[in-house]
């Protein structure tokens, strides 16, 4: 038996090296495929003088394989003598299944067998049509688990019966079972037919499209023994398709979530506002949880919000006690406060609620932290007024707009207790000073909040 190797000296392959990188941007695939063969050689098993095609490992079970044996004949269920590529022990593989694609049969066989190689999950592709030049291997004629590069491509002319015909150039050989490579580096068939050594013009053999087998034993397996990737793909198309069944069972969730009517809806609250009294003004903020009753029906409903509250107040002009240049210049005032409104949803959409809310807001002021200077306090100083500490009562008013999950509202507050409380005179360094119940008074608020409900959406319900 004549075998032909390719054996490149340092100055060939050299040469080889840059006639591919000059020819990278019409050649270059070529080049780097042809010269990448040597990845597919694990994958590769030797049967006797033909050879099969590891397309999968077990996922409990590490060593187990599953490879493909493609003939004309019916496949045997027991073999016997199968090697691992430069593998010197011989292994014992079982049928699974076979299929038959167009005339020719595919063995899937199963084999265990504990060996160092890492199989690759290399992609396959279709062989794509006559006029296609392929490369494949050749074994060196002995059972040890060495197997070459073949010199000559494959050409494939023509396609019956699912089936593909090629020949080799006169001389050249071809095996049963050999994985056939196209110059992209994806497998895209089997040879199925054996090639009689006696006669040298027996070139033309017969081939199983890769994407047929696929197809066949995807029908009858899923991707149980099949791991290859198609080309193009990140992953196997039962992967694909897992992932794609949990988005689509993560996006119904979420539509069914969108879309149910709530008892009660909640969420987080925060807004910013500017608050006035009748002789100070400044900014704040305040921050808390809001519940709502009946969300989703109806066109009124109730909303329950238990929040923090936080006020800066500037005095337009400070205040001063000319015997010792005492001046107040600010005072903080925070209220932990609990609105209960009743809202009116006169306009539903699609996706969106215009709504308008009234209601009122019972609280607990915290003491009052007053800033102020001196001729003994240069710089300015705190001073913690406790008798501001009051139960407060305020009304509230609110004009809002629902969309998805959120709500914006312009929020208007009137505080009718005094934020002076029982303070009507607060003592600096031993001086009575500043009347709160005629500087400070009572505070208005009016602020834009935004709120954010943790399931579901504001709109219409059981509407596409």
């Amino acid at each position: 038996m004549k075998f032909r190797f390719s054996v490149l000296k340092r100055s060939e392959l050299l040469a080889y090296a840059i006639i591919c990188f000059l020819a990278y941007l019409p050649l270059g695939n070529r080049c780097l495929a042809q010269g990448d063969l040597q990845r597919y050689y694990n994958n590769i098993v030797g049967v006797d003088n033909n050879f099969g095609f590891i397309v999968g490992q077990d996922d409990s079970r590490k060593d187990r394989y599953y490879f493909l044996m493609a003939t004309l004949n019916e496949p045997v269920e027991n073999l016997s003598t199968v090697f691992f590529y430069h593998g010197d022990k011989p292994n014992s593989a079982k049928l699974i299944r076979t299929f038959k694609v167009g005339e020719a049969y595919v063995g899937l066989y199963s084999i265990m067998a504990s060996t160092s190689l890492e199989i690759q999950r290399l992609s396959y592709s279709s062989i794509g049509g006559v006029n296609q030049k392929l490369r494949s291997y050749i074994n060196n004629g002995k059972a040890d688990g060495v197997w070459f590069n073949n010199n000559a491509s494959y050409e494939i002319f023509s396609r019956s019966e699912q089936l593909y015909r090629g020949k080799v150039t006169t001389g050249e050989y071809y095996e049963s079972g050999m994985p056939l490579i196209d110059y992209d580096g994806s497998v895209v068939g089997l040879v199925a037919s054996e090639q009689d050594k006696n006669k040298a013009e027996d070139v033309t053999f017969i081939a199983v499209d890769m994407a047929d087998i696929f197809s066949t034993m995807y029908e009858a397996t899923n991707c149980n023994y099949f791991k290859l990737i198609k080309r193009g793909s990140a992953e196997t198309i039962c992967v694909l398709n897992a992932k794609e069944s949990e988005k689509k069972a993560s996006d119904d969730k979420k539509i069914r979530s969108d879309n149910k009517i709530y008892a009660i809806a909640m969420g987080p609250a925060f807004s910013g506002h500017l608050a006035v009294t009748g002789g100070a003004g400044g900014f704040g903020f305040t921050a808390g949880w809001s519940f709502y009753l009946r969300p989703d029906v109806g066109i009124f409903r109730a909303a329950l919000k238990p929040r923090y509250s936080y006020s800066r107040f500037n005095l337009e002009e400070p205040i001063e006690l000319s015997s010792n240049n005492i001046k107040v210049h600010s005072f903080r005032n925070q209220v932990f406060e609990v609105p209960i409104l009743l809202e009116w949803v006169f306009k539903r959409d699609k996706s969106s609620n215009d709504f308008f809310g009234i209601g009122y807001a019972p609280g607990y002021q915290l003491p009052l932290t007053v800033q102020y200077s001196s001729d003994t306090h240069v710089e300015r100083t705190k001073l913690t007024v406790e008798d501001a500490s009051v139960i407060t009562g305020a009304f509230v008013a609110e004009l809002g707009l629902e969309i998805g999950s959120g709500r914006i509202i312009l929020s208007a507050l009137y505080q009718t207790t005094p934020i002076s409380g029982d303070a009507d005179w607060i003592y600096m360094e031993g001086y009575s000073m500043l009347d709160f119940q005629s500087e400070t008074g009572s505070p208005f608020r009016i602020g834009v909040e935004l709120e954010f409900r943790l399931k579901g959406k504001w709109g219409l319900k059981g509407k596409d």
